[in-house]
């Protein structure tokens, strides 16, 4: 056979044997023919994989270490059988007399060069103390790999009967991510640990699954995660490179957004991925009735970290909800000002050196309410941010907290995701849960009984997803984000033009989002509609919103002036914060007059002082945002005023509220349109000419023709309770003056 390359650094081979001399067992070299080494391309002594194929067409595979063979001609090897890749369960059923004789299977090179490992923890089945002395001679300067079998082959059990001696590879450290993919190097100071185990299985399983990537556990944080895994992981992976470069690694991470973002989850998955012991730390846990008593738990806490990490076990101190243990200390109590002195003093690392340096990770949903100097380098040197996630990152989430779910096929997750905006991991978990509950409900209304009997007929659906949306609510917006009856452009009768450049403003940014970055077009931020009242100002605003499928979120001025100074300006900018954080959102701000006036209208004093205070805050936060509503986030603001010469003229230029449409009157193809959407509903008698009516109707706005046709369904009841038709004479039109 020929030197067949199946892939990238995978060679067939003709004939693969396992040594038997002296010499050779325990050494893990494969010993390769020339033909081979040129096929591969590796250097002496690099980690190769040799596969073989058994008679049953299972695969068996070993990880051994190359070394030439030039006497040997052909796609030849010989290998040593000392480490086989594989479950313990794998390995313990396969025989060492398995592979007498040639068998035909494939080499190749694995991706990284070996890592020299601190500590191994072996579990053997039933193994004596000179199993493990023999197993820790054997492994000096081998190659290993998480979940490998470690074979010794038959050995002696003292009762004159020979029984075959495995080890299992269970962990190494230091952890890295993908460790399962890595491969070590045990060197003549590695820390070799031995578990002896009777059934090693189910416990070695449950180890992988403590060990698993952080991804598996906590979607859409890749930022987070990488960091978390700087601030645990590289201390202990590359303590000799800092050493030598004669630097510390950072001693704080702070983790901050909104609830429910998975900033805790993501802290506790790391430290289980790397095999950390958590020292969590919660305000509940520290806070005592008397004085020095925190500030004592506070040191006992770092104190326990400082002894784990000097008996070589590593570990972290989580500080969850750090804003409610340590807040600012301008007007701050004594108490809580000696908290924070104390965690400024533990953090400073005042009596240790840096070899023992345990690192501090810490989460706030208000990173702002954070005592200054807690954040400067040297404390928590770096702060993350874990915002709300997009629509792609919340199908990820969504797929995560799903896997368990028996779904049917009619679940999309990208329009399930499409449709919770300003979603946090939290709100998706509990929307999962909801449309689980959803399941089961309909399943006992359908004369099910609820029980196991009907487990496999039993899938979540895309209507229980949309039940459990209109009962899970994002958080991070209750209370502000309403929930608008749907207004179609076809419910708003004319004003063809005003429609037209509405949908260019509100939906070209969001379904043509590739031609604007194409052209460098900018969409505009803001939108002022204005026009006589009863022009259906407010009705176009909320088509607009419908349309753009985004957070909706209404602001009036009822709901910023208070009695309170400052207060509404407090309300203007937490409404734009949470506008942003819920991203892609309408923000609607109906009659902006009575909200933000002019500031050079000569009022003196009271309301136009609120009003040019909120003024200021608006024109802020105007500035503030970044982009207007597409497919990855922004905020567009929609703004009604029937008195637009009383806006100050700071609101209308390019970069606010830069597209300013005027509502014009109806015409007579306008008013025949608004009386068709208005009369959808109601049962006319063929003598009502619609046409007739809207030429009688000249000067009329929407509002005045929808009051038409309501005093007309009305006449028709007062004359008789009975009737099912609005006849002509019930309409009564009075001409208007010019």
């Amino acid at each position: 056979m020929s030197r067949d390359r199946l892939a990238d650094a995978v060679v067939r081979l003709d004939a693969v044997r396992v040594a038997d001399s002296s010499g050779a067992v325990g050494s893990q070299r494969a010993r390769c023919s020339r033909a081979v080494v040129e096929a591969l391309r590796a250097p002496l002594g690099a980690p190769v994989r040799v596969t073989l194929r058994e008679s049953d067409g299972e695969d068996i595979s070993y990880l051994c270490a190359l070394e030439p063979w030039d006497e040997r001609r052909g796609m030849v090897v010989e290998i040593d059988a000392f480490a086989r890749e594989g479950t313990a369960a794998e390995s313990s059923n396969r025989r060492d007399d398995a592979l007498d004789g040639p068998r035909v299977g494939t080499i190749e090179t694995l991706d990284a060069k070996p890592i020299a490992c601190d500590r191994v923890r072996l579990i053997g089945v039933d193994a004596c103390e000179n199993d493990r002395s023999a197993v820790e001679k054997a492994l000096r300067e081998r190659l290993v790999r998480v979940g490998a079998t470690v074979s010794l082959g038959r050995r002696d059990d003292g009762a004159g009967r020979s029984r075959p001696v495995s080890f299992v590879v269970d962990r190494v450290e230091p952890r890295v991510r993908g460790n399962e993919n890595v491969t070590w190097r045990v060197t003549p100071s590695t820390v070799i640990e031995h578990e002896t185990r009777a059934e090693e299985g189910d416990d070695a399983r449950a180890a992988r699954e403590r060990a698993r990537p952080a991804e598996s556990r906590v979607a859409a944080s890749e930022e987070a995660i990488q960091a978390l895994r700087q601030a645990i992981v590289w201390p202990m992976r590359y303590g000799r490179e800092a050493k030598a470069l004669g630097v510390s690694f950072p001693r704080g991470l702070l983790l901050h957004g909104p609830p429910g973002t998975g900033k805790t989850e993501a802290v506790r998955a790391v430290a289980d991925e790397a095999g950390v012991e958590t020292l969590a730390v919660s305000s509940g846990d520290i806070v005592g009735a008397y004085a020095g008593e925190s500030e004592k738990r506070l040191r006992k806490v770092f104190e326990r970290g400082r002894r784990n990490v000097k008996r070589g076990k590593p570990c972290v101190i989580v500080i969850d909800e750090l804003d409610v243990l340590c807040p600012t200390r301008q007007g701050g109590t004594a108490h809580e000002n000696r908290i924070v002195a104390q965690l400024l003093t533990l953090m400073d690392g005042a009596g240790e050196s840096n070899d023992v340096a345990v690192p501090v990770v810490a989460t706030t949903s208000r990173p702002n309410a954070i005592d200054p100097a807690l954040r400067r380098p040297g404390r928590f040197d770096r702060e993350v941010e874990m915002s709300l996630p997009n629509a792609g990152q919340r199908a990820d989430i969504l797929k995560l907290h799903a896997a368990t779910l028996p779904l049917d096929d009619d679940v999309d997750f990208a329009a399930v995701s499409e449709n919770s905006k300003g979603y946090s991991g939290a709100d998706i978990a509990a929307l999962c849960r909801e449309a689980a509950m959803s399941a089961i409900k309909r399943r006992t209304s359908d004369g099910g009984d609820g029980g196991g009997g009907g487990d496999r007929e039993m899938k979540v659906s895309a209507a229980d997803f949309q039940v459990a949306r209109s009962r899970i609510r994002a958080s991070v917006v209750r209370g502000l984000a309403v929930e608008l009856p749907p207004v179609a452009w076809d419910d708003i009768g004319g004003l063809d033009d005003v429609k037209k450049r509405l949908r260019q403003a509100v939906e070209w940014p969001l379904h043509h989002a590739d031609a604007f970055r194409r052209l460098g077009l900018r969409p505009p931020k803001g939108i002022l509609l204005h026009g006589p009242p009863g022009c259906a100002k407010t009705t176009l605003a909320r088509a607009a919103a419908t349309a753009s499928g985004a957070t909706i979120i209404t602001l009036t001025a009822a709901d910023v002036f208070s009695k309170y100074l400052g207060e509404g300006e407090k309300i203007l900018r937490s409404t734009f914060s949470k506008a942003r954080k819920s991203a892609p959102a309408v923000l609607l701000l109906d009659e902006i007059d009575g909200m933000c006036g002019s500031r050079g209208d000569g009022a003196s004093e009271g309301a136009h002082d609120v009003a040019t205070r909120l003024l200021s805050v608006f024109l802020t936060e105007m500035d503030g945002l970044e982009s207007t509503p597409t497919a990855g986030g922004g905020v567009l603001v929609v703004a009604t005023t029937n008195r637009p010469k009383s806006l100050d003229p700071a609101l209308t230029r390019p970069g606010r509220l830069d597209l300013v449409l005027e509502i014009p009157p109806l015409d007579h193809a306008g008013r025949l349109a608004a009386l068709r959407v208005h009369t959808r509903d109601v049962h006319l008698h063929d003598d009502v000419d619609l046409d007739d009516l809207a030429r009688r109707a000249g000067g009329y706005t929407g509002a005045e023709l929808r009051r038409v046709v309501d005093e007309a369904a009305f006449a028709a009841l007062r004359r008789d309770v009975t009737a099912d038709r609005v006849r002509l004479e019930h309409f009564t039109i009075d001409p208007k003056r010019p």
